[in-house]
């Protein structure tokens, strides 16, 4: 008996029939058949564009932490209201109007166990199926892959397997800058991996695939926006979970729904596996123009993810404490100190004083951390009932 092979995605509205058509159409392209393309809106989705790709695929959309949305798209769920309720986030949703980037995962996590998924291959609405290659005279070309086979089958190829994920070509989310401190800003966000990248020459370049044999190797890193889950081994499969801030009568959405995946897996014994498959991200809506930071939209985007690490920071090091004794944990007045240095410096680097309320942030998530557990603990049991009903063992 063949798989079910569902595609998922998280979009704010839906008004376009991209990147959905291009994946369905590499899916067909590579002979794979696509049972369902599951979509989860947060505020609207056009019906029109709906008719449009129910004409190429099975489309089920509904807005994210609507349990009624939820429950005209997939009426058969299993799960209560009440339970519900806890798992797709109503609740906050009613509050703030926003989810956590966890949360919204889940919602289309749940609907892809509810349809009987046996596969769920997420992408985000702003990559698509190919990778950027370049050449020795820096010109570009895409390169169609073969996206669902390359995931699907290294997880059939491997019991250990339970999820497969890889990054992504185009620019970077920093592009490139260079000003005084921004090693310290870097360290305070926790990214001084890529301070050496962020700062160099290369950065001013996209990035590009190499034409040498892949690198498919073991990660304890997945990224949401590439990558194909294992729904059949769902009692090794952890819930995403990311923080969230309110700040100013605001609320922030931490970064990092995944810090906790495969730290969890790996404590199950199963493995992530980097599939080095870098499909291609247009990070900025720009390409192939370099980001900009005269565009205020360019600006707004990299403060937020600035401000998103701030909020993911304190329970990202409390999940590596706990579940990846490995990484070598820095002090945290250490990093506040760079990070206080390195806001005030990108904040006259780019006239936006906004880069300010880093610290604020850091500080808040900080004294917030034993509710972003208590709320991960919940969490946690409230998805062994999922795993009790949808499991298929």
């Amino acid at each position: 008996m063949s798989n079910k092979i569902v595609f998922g995605s998280i979009v704010r509205n839906l008004v376009n029939t991209e990147p959905y058509l291009s994946f369905i159409k590499n899916a067909e392209k590579f002979g794979h058949k696509i049972s369902a393309l599951i979509i989860g809106y947060n505020v609207f989705a056009d019906e029109l564009i709906l008719e449009e790709l129910n004409r190429y695929c099975k489309t089920l959309a509904f807005k994210m932490g609507d349990i009624d949305s939820f429950l005209r798209s997939f009426p058969n769920c299993s799960l209560s209201k009440n339970e519900l309720s806890v798992l797709i986030g109503e609740q906050k949703y009613n509050l703030y109007e926003k989810l956590s980037y966890g949360t919204m995962r889940n919602n289309v996590v749940l609907a892809a166990l509810t349809f009987g998924a046996d596969f769920l291959l997420f992408f985000d609405d702003d990559v698509s199926p190919k990778v950027l290659m370049c050449s020795d005279k820096n010109t570009f070309e895409f390169q169609e892959i073969d996206f669902v086979g390359s995931h699907v089958s290294k997880i059939k190829d491997n019991d250990e397997i339970v999820a497969t994920t890889s990054d992504y070509t185009g620019f970077y989310i920093i592009p490139h800058i260079d000003f005084p401190n921004l090693e310290d800003l870097l360290f305070g966000l926790q990214k001084e991996n890529v301070f050496s990248f962020i700062s160099s020459e290369e950065n001013k370049k996209p990035i590009c695939a190499q034409n040498i044999s892949r690198n498919i190797r073991l990660t304890t890193k997945i990224l949401g926006g590439n990558l194909c889950l294992d729904l059949r081994e769902l009692e090794f499969l952890p819930p995403f979970f990311s923080s969230i801030l309110v700040m100013g009568g605001n609320c922030y959405l931490g970064r990092g729904e995944d810090t906790l995946f495969a730290p969890i897996v790996k404590k199950f014994k199963k493995k992530c596996l980097d599939i080095d498959l870098p499909i291609f991200h247009n990070c900025y809506g720009d390409f192939p123009n370099k980001p900009d930071f005269h565009h205020q939209k360019n600006l707004d985007r990299f403060y937020l993810a600035c401000l998103g690490w701030t909020i993911r920071n304190p329970f990202m090091n409390w999940i590596r404490k706990n579940f990846q004794p490995e990484f070598d944990l820095v002090d945290d007045s250490e990093r506040y100190k760079k990070l206080v240095a390195g806001s005030e410096a990108i904040s006259e680097y780019l006239n936006d004083y906004r880069f300010m309320h880093l610290p604020v942030s850091s500080i808040m998530s900080q004294k917030q951390l034993r509710h972003s557990i208590a709320r991960f603990n919940t969490l946690i049991n409230n998805w062994k009932k999922v795993q009790k009903v949808f499991s298929r063992s």
